[in-house]
């Protein structure tokens, strides 16, 4: 184990080095195998770590003081240094690399002040018994806390770098709530602001957003598909829903602007222009796959319409693998996030010619698209804020679990 302790070591130190490097590349460019070498080292370190720290509870003479900081430092970086982390990865890694490294080089000096032969661990530091049953005691209390959180913790992270990676990040997940990004982007006198939104939320979400509207030259190109050719065969609702979890749903967004046509939007007059206009800007139904329609009825049927939307969810879930075919994600996506996009980017081009202010508050997995067009257009990004539209704290918890499973 002493050999194995001091291999960990130096792969720390190697691990923050290559992780240098791999900001430094990543800022001013370099040789494209800086950073699958630090990657190696960075899983190399950690199974490394994981089989000391297994190796503590069986040898006492491992210095528990000078392994567990470099394993705890290791563990915070598994779930991105927060709250620290940095919205730039390349500097997020240059700043905990350089801190790594000092943090390395403390624990080799600390140990040959002990050890006063060398900066790694020596035999003399494993002399007599190597098992004390007290120390396997100890350890099996101590992590019995220790694993559940930390697994929970991971859990926890790896649902908040999805929600991150799916929306562009445009939502973030906190520990006390979820938080929806706004991001306005200018060129000249002209914003687009990009404003992602949640189908359920807390009131004060919706109000805050509402409040936030300018209202001279300004254009809301409003979210909300039509259905001219009455394809839905149910009310396709999230209003049932959003009371089960306590919430409300976006339908309760009501905003207070002129509502004008595309033609108003192609050749506005001077008094529609001191306002706020609201565009529908979606596209209808008759647009979509069928097979899109069919999933949303059922949705609507079994989960949003459903008294016990967990079990109609389960019924959901497996009415779409007996009935659809295995790429009907991607035909939903298609339907749901590209043709719409089209239809809401079509008319923002449009609307530069009219329009100071155009605001396009539209479900969070539509942004990465849109923001990618408004980028294109010569937009840079201006100011970025979030607002909570989940408070964790304020969920009314049993209450939802009856009225999900039905249970009372």
């Amino acid at each position: 184990m002493r050999k194995l302790a001091n291999l960990f070591f130096l792969l720390f130190i190697l691990m923050s080095i290559s992780g240098l490097l791999s900001g430094l590349a990543t800022h001013y460019g370099g040789p494209g195998f800086v950073q699958p070498v630090h990657t190696t080292l960075h899983l190399l370190t950690l199974i490394c770590a994981l089989i000391v720290y297994i190796g503590c509870a069986f040898n006492r003479h491992l210095p528990k003081l000078l392994l567990f900081p470099l394993m705890l430092w290791l563990f915070w970086g598994l779930i991105d240094f927060r709250p620290f982390h940095s919205t730039s990865p390349a500097t997020l890694t240059l700043v905990t690399s350089a801190v790594q490294l000092l943090l390395g080089l403390l624990i080799l000096w600390i140990n040959s002040r002990i050890s006063r032969t060398g900066f790694l661990l020596t035999p003399r530091q494993f002399v007599g018994r190597t098992f004390d049953g007290g120390n396997l005691l100890r350890f099996i209390i101590i992590n019995i806390i220790v694993v559940p959180l930390a697994l929970v913790l991971l859990l926890f992270f790896s649902l908040s770098q999805l929600v991150d990676k799916k929306s562009g990040g445009f939502v973030e997940l906190k520990p006390d709530g979820l938080y929806m990004k706004e991001r306005i982007y200018r060129q000249g006198d002209k914003a687009v602001r990009l404003a992602a939104m949640i189908h359920l939320g807390q009131l004060d979400y919706y109000t805050a957003l509402k409040d936030s509207l300018p209202t001279h030259s300004s254009l809301l190109l409003a979210e909300g598909v039509q259905d001219s050719e009455n394809r839905l065969s149910g009310n396709f609702s999230y209003g049932k829903l959003a009371g089960a979890l306590g919430l409300v749903s976006q339908e309760n967004l009501r905003l207070t602007g002129a509502v004008i046509s595309p033609e108003q939007l192609r050749n506005p007059d001077a008094e529609q222009l001191n306002q706020l206009n609201i565009l529908a800007a979606d596209i209808d139904l008759k647009e979509f796959d069928q097979r899109t329609i069919e999933v949303l009825n059922t949705l609507a049927r079994e989960v949003l319409a459903s008294d016990q939307p967990l079990k109609g969810y389960s019924r959901f879930n497996g009415w779409i693998q007996q009935q659809m075919p295995t790429d009907i994600d991607a035909i939903i996506m298609h339907d749901l996030i590209d043709k719409r996009n089209a239809m809401v980017l079509g008319y923002l081009t449009e609307a530069m010619a009219h329009y100071d202010h155009i605001v396009i508050p539209w479900g969070a997995l539509h942004m990465p698209g849109i923001e990618k067009r408004v980028r294109q257009l010569g937009f840079e990004l201006s100011s970025e804020h979030e607002r909570k539209s989940i408070d964790f704290l304020l969920l009314p918890y049993g209450q939802i679990w009856q009225n999900l499973t039905g249970s009372h």
